[in-house]
């Protein structure tokens, strides 16, 4: 603390990474630094120490990621700026508010409709309020935890006495309605079923990736951390198959932990809940298809033999989740919309043309697989246990809808119908010219 005292402008708060190789793995050490205009780092602040979920006392901390850190960055960064403070001793919570606002109202980037999610809101506020509580309860400043946070109390289970506390920032982020993103959530299972076709041909690494998401319905960050049958960074098995005879009548997929995958250090993604993955008995026979596929591909594609991660790049290295969401969404829009855009069904048609105004994601594939789940006729629990959610309301929420699913998934909006139709019309009348 006391060697930030004289912080000044033009030097930045910033995170710097430290890469060190032992003889495991590679691993690092993310600070945070002060940077000069040249961007050198002209000194180690040991901040970073401050950045876990404050609880009233200090817990171990092994891993801290990046985005955490940025979030940190920003906020110290925008009030020095801001507020003409030359210690961190003198920030204040309006000081902190003050961030938080700015932060929840600025575009991501230059074009103004462009807003962040709302869950990137969550975790800046989380990051920020936890980090200068533990501050404020370590250093005499003018802030305290309870400015920032809200103390909750509450009961494990209806079984149990257990009582479960936890600290939630006051602040309560919000995004602009006005600049709110629309994000295309529903997919037709005959638009999901094409994009396989296409993967197939035009980027066959990520075909069963996609499948993964269709039939097992692994959230886009979990994707890359799964591993090959006979991986050695572990003793369980990336993946598990079981036959009755010689047909296949189970799979199961080892997330239960979050390993280095590659010898440069870099993160492949994220996996938000550690566990076991099995998958629902009758999308078994489309996903063992589509692994046979996979390792056939593998069996001409070099990778690191000491992870052998399932899904590698062109460098031969684990595939991150940015490499998988950019190339999924590269056969979406250049592959997938330009053939759906003038088929023959209405539902598919409207896909494409709405691909032109909402933006799609790779999540929408996990709603597919919801989906499917919920057609099948699976109640709360199973539709929980399968999606891998560590409470049941996403589940009441699609079992809540059941009735509105089918049309959600194979019918698209009215208007989109009645616009595509009131173009095709003109067309037709000006012989062939919109």
């Amino acid at each position: 603390m006391s060697e930030i005292i004289n912080f000044q402008t033009p030097y930045r708060f910033a995170v710097y990474e430290h890469k060190i190789q032992s003889q495991k793995e590679l691993s690092s050490i993310r600070m945070i630094v002060i940077r000069n205009q040249s961007n050198q780092v002209i000194q180690y602040t040991g901040l970073e120490e401050f950045s876990y979920p404050y609880t009233g006392q200090r817990p171990k901390i092994t891993v801290r990621t990046k985005s955490e850190l940025v979030y940190i960055c920003e906020a110290l960064n925008y009030i020095f700026a801001n507020n003409r403070v030359k210690r961190i001793a003198d920030i204040t919570a309006d000081m902190i508010f003050d961030f938080f606002g700015y932060y929840c109202n600025t575009p991501k980037g230059i074009s103004n409709d462009i807003m962040l999610t709302q869950q990137s809101l969550d975790n800046c506020v989380r990051h920020v309020s936890h980090f200068f509580s533990n501050l404020a309860a370590t250093y005499p400043t003018k802030i305290t935890p309870e400015e920032l946070l809200n103390y909750v109390e509450t009961k494990a289970n209806k079984h149990s006495q257990r009582i479960k506390r936890r600290y939630t920032p006051i602040y309560n982020p919000k995004r602009p309605h006005s600049y709110d993103v629309s994000l295309l959530r529903d997919m037709p299972l005959a638009a999901a079923n094409r994009l396989v076709e296409l993967a197939t041909i035009y980027d066959p690494m990520i075909a069963f990736a996609i499948v993964l998401q269709l039939s097992a319905g692994l959230r886009p960050s979990c994707i890359c951390n799964v591993r090959q049958a006979d991986s050695p960074i572990s003793t369980k098995p990336g993946i598990s198959l079981t036959f009755i005879g010689s047909g296949i009548s189970g799979i199961t997929i080892d997330l239960t932990h979050e390993y280095m995958l590659r010898s440069d250090g870099v993160n492949v993604g994220k996996i938000k809940r550690e566990r076991e993955v099995k998958v629902y008995k009758p999308f078994v026979p489309e996903l063992y298809t589509a692994y046979q596929e996979h390792m056939r591909l593998l069996a001409h594609t070099p990778c690191e033999e000491k992870y052998k991660p399932m899904f590698i790049n062109s460098r031969g290295k684990a595939m991150t989740y940015n490499d998988y969401s950019r190339r999924l969404k590269k056969l979406v829009y250049n592959r997938l919309k330009p053939e759906l855009y003038y088929s023959s069904d209405p539902s598919l048609s409207a896909f494409a043309h709405l691909l032109d105004s909402q933006n799609w994601a790779p999540h929408t594939l996990r709603h597919c697989f919801t989906v499917r789940l919920v057609k099948a006729g699976l109640d709360v629990a199973q539709v929980q246990m399968y999606r891998g959610d560590s409470s049941p309301e996403s589940a009441i929420a699609y079992i809540g809808h059941k009735s509105e699913l089918e049309g959600l998934v194979n019918r698209p909006h009215q208007k989109t119908l009645e616009d595509l139709s009131a173009t095709w019309e003109r067309k037709s009348i000006n012989g062939g010219k919109s």
